[in-house]
């Protein structure tokens, strides 16, 4: 059986920043690379969001929702991905 794919949220709240990563079907990486940068003192979360969501949409709500500014997708835990 196919896994379910998802959206990623990347929340920055140093640098007031989100990125949405995916679509994706396993976000172990992402998780492990959010661990390393909160080891580092930095303040990032992420979590899932499911279902059938306009990305554009999506990206424009938590913009001002949550008055953070949106950044490529892998901008804030490139440095991360870098240290495997």
């Amino acid at each position: 059986m196919a896994a379910k794919q998802f959206l990623l949220i990347v929340r920055d709240d140093d640098n007031r920043t989100f990125s949405v990563e995916g679509p994706m079907s396993n976000d172990e990486r992402w998780n492990d690379a959010v661990v390393r940068a909160q080891a580092e003192g930095r303040q990032i979360r992420c979590w899932s969001v499911r279902g059938e969501r306009n990305l554009e949409q999506l990206k424009r709500s938590y913009s001002s929702d949550y008055s953070l500014r949106n950044v490529p997708a892998g901008s804030i835990l490139r440095p991360m991905f870098e240290l495997d």
